[in-house]
């Protein structure tokens, strides 16, 4: 089995970041995503999901249908893919017993949920609430922690889905986030990793 530092280099790896200073970033391909839905534990998209997906500026969108009409891809869900990336990270590159369950997050005996962002480490993945979408639900968002410091208050971590649809390696978050970004970005919760 891995540890928490495999981890966190193959999480940075994915990113990209050996490729900048300042964090790394990339979008996957779609041979890609079919990978980190299925190492995750859930169906691959579809051929047209992932075609939609090349060109997309939000989530992946699930369960498209092709209009011959319009000749194009149409329909199907918006789905954010954060949490199935950071499930894919530990179980490809961690070894760890998890799997993403739609609506349940991260399971497994690969990890133990805490309610709090006290005692994260690198290597452990961490939830935040975000900020309420058009319909006005909450997007709650999952990344991987590289890096944290709870005597500055900082930490770095690695996104999926994450600006423009990619993996990113952001090294400038804060743990505790103050005034109207409070609950919105400090996380309420984290998967302690089983190693």
């Amino acid at each position: 089995m891995a540890t928490r530092l495999d981890i966190v280099r193959k999480a940075k790896w994915e990113a990209n970041a050996d490729a900048s200073v300042n964090g790394g970033h990339w979008k996957p391909t779609s041979d890609e995503m079919t990978e980190i839905f299925t190492v995750a534990g859930l169906p691959a998209p579809s051929k047209g999901d992932l075609e939609l997906f090349k060109s997309a500026h939000g989530n992946i969108v699930l369960g498209s249908t092709y209009d011959k009409k319009k000749k194009m891809y149409v329909g199907g869900k918006s789905t954010a893919w954060c949490g199935i990336f950071a499930t894919y990270v530990l179980k490809k590159w961690g070894g760890l017993d998890v799997k993403w369950v739609w609506g349940d997050g991260i399971r497994g005996d690969g990890i133990n949920k805490t309610w709090d962002h006290n005692g994260m480490r690198p290597g452990d993945v961490a939830v935040v609430k975000g900020k309420p979408d058009v319909h006005g639900q909450f997007v709650h968002h999952h990344f991987i922690i590289t890096d944290i410091d709870y005597s500055k208050n900082t930490l770095q971590s690695v996104d999926g889905n994450s600006t423009n649809d990619e993996i990113v390696w952001h090294t400038n978050k804060k743990i505790v986030y103050a005034g109207k970004d409070d609950t919105a970005w400090t996380p309420y919760c984290h998967y302690k990793l089983n190693i």
